[in-house]
């Protein structure tokens, strides 16, 4: 494994060169090899400032090959909260000074159509918390911009704070990514607090123990990778390296999903353009479940998030993708009610049941499993999801079946749970729940849908190795939820099976469309479902 080492100067990066015995390549050298001990790992010293770093990082990897490049160096944070010698792993990094002044505004050249500002690593850790245990150090997460001008000013840095709310500042980080990309090598940076953002004063400033402690994660974290320890997973992802100017995006689709934090986390990646979406742009539609159902019915949209239970009726129209699905074990819907439980769930059983159910929709998985469980209970009114838990407060209905967050909020409103009918049909079926999946028109050319299926399975994975990447966006979406909860939400519905279904999968949904075509819940399927042959 090739691994390439960028800091901004030797100091940085000391301890590294003596105690593992790198190949430095020094930049404010000619880019000579100062040091040749080990082709495997390389030290790269670019010199301070985004122009330096962007200039040598380029030059050096025009002719080497890396399977991953580390970002190492010293920053100040504008996070009182973060101690000093805190050592972090940076999410997300700005250029906070690229764009227009408009009077008192600022504009980032995101908005002014020059191109992108933020940049993200593209790699996947593993169990980060495992490295805090190994090195007794603080190894957290954190937003940061690059400046040419260093914050000192009150001013300037409540302006910054109020536009960006970075939590650190470098010179050179957003560079360093942006360069990565470019190559499409997975990148990461660390770096270790050496002061606050504030007035300047030399006299608070820790860049000793900041160094210190950043060379001492560096050197025990890349002894676990030399010594095949492998605590961390690196995915390399295949980038088209993006132009100073966007090109013109060469199809545009329509695209639904609901506001849920499941899916905002899975998409954001793809609808902000996080990753390579090979020239495809999207028109989002935020929709819950059944109204994404029904336009799935109509055939409105090119890709939309749908139930399992309505797929079976627009098999024709769209097809399957392996990305973006919603299975799981202990992930199922759940009967609720007021009070007696026990005495409700057995009226369910009875031929001549008058108990009213509060349901999310006629084509929900949901319904389907109330069908199976309890084949009886047919007096139904539709609800959008998120009213079901008032319904059954305010007497409305009798009972209600919940799906999504309302799994983590109904007992605090003093409901109480009949039965969970996902763990119901685990225990019938021993396979995972298939609650929904992301299917799209089979009128778009094969090669379009195999595109989608590729972008989607990126967007995942950047997700997963990216969680905190798109907060705001998925908060914006989930209404009063706390971020527990969102988070809770998202561990609950985002697993394996949303990256790619695979054998184990596609088998648990043609169980589930199996099993309701024998019982009649369903018409015949004569269409083939997946986009791609079994894994």
């Amino acid at each position: 494994m090739r691994i390439l080492v960028v800091a901004a100067t030797r100091e940085e990066v000391k301890d590294l060169i003596y105690d593992l015995r790198f190949t430095v390549y020094d930049s404010q050298q000619g880019n000579r090899q100062a040091i040749q001990t080990n082709s495997e790992y390389n030290i790269l010293i670019t010199g301070v400032g985004m122009v330096a770093t962007a200039f040598a990082l380029g030059r050096h990897l025009v002719n080497n090959g890396y399977d991953l490049a580390i970002n190492l160096g010293i920053a100040g944070s504008f996070d009182r909260n973060i101690a000093l010698g805190d050592v972090l792993v940076v999410t997300e990094d700005t250029f906070a000074e690229l764009g227009a002044e408009d009077d008192d505004n600022f504009l980032r050249i995101s908005q002014l159509g020059f191109g992108e500002d933020t940049y993200y690593p593209i790699y996947s850790i593993a169990n980060v918390g495992e490295f805090s245990s190994i090195l007794n150090l603080k190894v957290a997460q954190a937003t940061a911009i690059t400046v040419n001008t260093v914050h000192g000013n009150e001013g300037s840095i409540k302006k910054v704070i109020e536009r960006l709310n970075p939590q650190l500042e470098s010179m050179e980080g957003a560079a360093f990514f942006y360069a990565c990309q470019q190559f499409g090598i997975p990148s990461l940076q660390i770096r270790a607090v050496s002061n606050y953002v504030e007035k300047r004063n030399r006299d608070n400033w820790q860049i000793g123990l900041a160094i210190k402690n950043l060379n001492t994660f560096a050197v025990e974290f890349l002894k676990l990778l030399q010594k095949g320890q492998r605590r961390m997973k690196i995915t390399k992802v295949s980038l088209k390296a993006p132009a100073i100017h966007t090109p013109p995006f060469t199809m545009k689709l329509t695209l639904g999903f609901s506001p849920c934090p499941n899916d905002t986390f899975i998409f954001d990646a793809l609808i902000h353009h996080k990753i390579d979406t090979e020239g495809l742009d999207f028109e989002v539609y935020y929709d819950d479940v059944e109204t994404l159902n029904q336009k799935a019915m109509r055939g409105e949209l090119d890709i939309t998030k749908l139930s399992y239970h309505a797929f079976a009726y627009v098999a024709d129209k769209y097809i399957l993708l392996d990305a973006g699905s919603a299975l799981g074990f202990g992930v199922g819907p759940m009967l609720i009610c007021k009070d007696d439980p026990e005495r409700l769930r057995q009226q369910l059983t009875t031929h001549n049941s008058q108990l009213t159910i509060g349901i999310p929709g006629k084509y929900t998985t949901a319904n389907f499993l109330l069908g199976l469980a309890f084949p009886n209970a047919t007096n139904k009114v539709e609800l959008v999801f998120s009213d079901i838990e008032n319904a059954v407060l305010d007497g409305r209905v009798d009972i209600g079946l919940i799906i999504h967050e309302n799994r983590f909020t109904y007992q605090d409103k003093g409901l109480k749970k009949i039965i969970d009918l996902g763990d119901y049909w685990e225990k019938q079926t021993g396979c995972a729940i298939p609650l929904g999946g992301i299917v799209v028109n089979r009128n778009l050319p094969i090669e379009i849908q195999h595109k989608i299926n590729r972008v989607l399975r990126r967007s995942v994975e950047f997700a997963f190795a990216n969680p905190k990447s798109g907060l705001e966006y998925i908060r914006s979406h989930a209404q009063e939820m706390s971020e527990e909860v969102m988070y809770k939400h998202i561990d609950l519905y985002v697993n394996k099976y949303s990256v790619d279904l695979g054998a184990e999968g596609k088998k648990a949904i043609k169980l589930l469309f199996d099993t309701a075509l024998e019982k009649g819940i369903i018409p015949e399927i004569k269409e083939n479902i997946f986009l791609t042959a079994d894994s």
